[in-house]
């Protein structure tokens, strides 16, 4: 009886594992195609041009979109951070 309630318990552990870590590669995946992700919990706007950021379980991920110095520079790069790792995608024009 013992043993069967803690596989039990073991499985839905690692099913949940397991579909949180799809929802991180699907938003990852997203955010490579520079679209917005899909399983988020909070959503920032901030006012310096439409920059974007997303919040998961874990991770989240910034689009750019700001003016640098000059009104004619324009960042449009995605930062996707999950815990210590972050990478970032080119923007548009670069």
């Amino acid at each position: 009886m013992k043993h069967s309630l803690i596989l039990k318990i073991l499985i839905v552990v690692i099913v949940l594992i397991l579909l949180w870590a799809g929802t991180v590669a699907v938003d990852y995946y997203r955010a490579t195609q520079r679209r917005t992700p899909l399983f988020t919990y909070r959503t920032y706007f901030r006012t310096d041009g439409g920059t974007r950021t997303f919040r998961g379980l874990g991770y989240r991920i910034t689009f750019y979109n700001q003016f640098i110095v000059m009104p004619d520079e324009l960042r449009t790069d995605i930062v996707f951070q999950f815990f210590g790792f972050e990478r970032t995608f080119p923007g548009i024009d670069e």
